[in-house]
């Protein structure tokens, strides 16, 4: 695997910004498909569960607790 270089991404996208604010058309341009189900989601699930942990911080779990509780829900799912 090679080793990323995320200075020279970082540069790449500032210099990218740069012309498309210039109105030079770049090769990244792109649209987003508006998807509902991805609004709906956000509406539904990860507003609510932000709103909580603003409310009480000591609700958040950790990435490594997130991690265990993947691999031990994968973990059961294969066991079935």
């Amino acid at each position: 695997m090679t080793k990323r270089n995320l200075f020279a991404e970082l540069e790449e996208g500032f210099d990218a910004l740069a012309d498309e604010r210039a109105g030079k058309v770049t090769l990244r341009s792109s649209t987003v498909e508006y998807r509902p189900a991805l609004d709906d989601w956000l509406h539904d699930h990860v507003a609510p569960a932000y709103d909580a942990i603003k409310v009480d911080p000591s609700r958040a779990v950790s990435i490594a607790g997130v991690r265990e509780r993947i691999i031990a829900e994968d973990d059961a799912a294969r066991k079935k």
